[in-house]
This record gives structure tokens, C-alpha cells and sequence, in this order.
């Protein structure tokens, strides 16, 4: 069972890429973490072809699904073979 605590204390590295899933525009984009709260991801999308570059997501739905948000690296390494 997960905790108020254990949601608010989790966080992702700003250094990586991930992979995010748009919920609006129905596709996955590569982003990087642009800020973190207690309760919220704020993403910006690299592709600057997107003119709402932004995606924020709910740390309390990343617990429920957590497919929303991965690491991009993971998506490169099966491209490339």
C-alpha cells in the first residue's frame, strides 16, 4: 500500500530523457523533466515541432499506471538493434 509520504518522495533524475505519454494528443513524446513538486511532473517535449510543448503528469496516476512515464535510453537500445 502506498503512502501520501512515499508519493510525495519519489522523484525522477532531470538529467535523463523519458518517454511520456500524451494523454490529449494520444502519443508518446520524447521529453525531458523540466520540474518536479510533491505531486506533479512537468515535462517539456524535445520535438520542437509541437507547439504546446509541455505534459504534466500527476505522480498519483504515474502509481497507478506507471507505463505513462519511461526511460527513454530503454526505447534506444531497441531501436538501434
Amino acid at each position: 500500500m502506498l503512502y501520501i509520504d512515499d508519493i510525495r518522495g519519489h522523484s525522477l533524475d532531470s538529467n535523463m530523457k523519458y518517454l511520456v505519454i500524451d494523454n490529449i494528443r494520444c502519443r508518446r513524446y520524447v521529453c525531458t523533466l523540466e520540474f518536479q513538486t510533491d505531486f506533479i511532473y512537468l515535462f517539456k517535449i524535445i520535438d520542437t515541432k509541437v507547439s504546446v510543448n509541455k505534459i504534466c503528469i500527476s505522480k498519483v496516476d504515474y502509481y497507478l499506471n506507471n507505463n505513462l512515464i519511461k526511460a527513454a535510453e530503454f526505447q534506444k537500445q531497441m531501436v538501434s538493434t
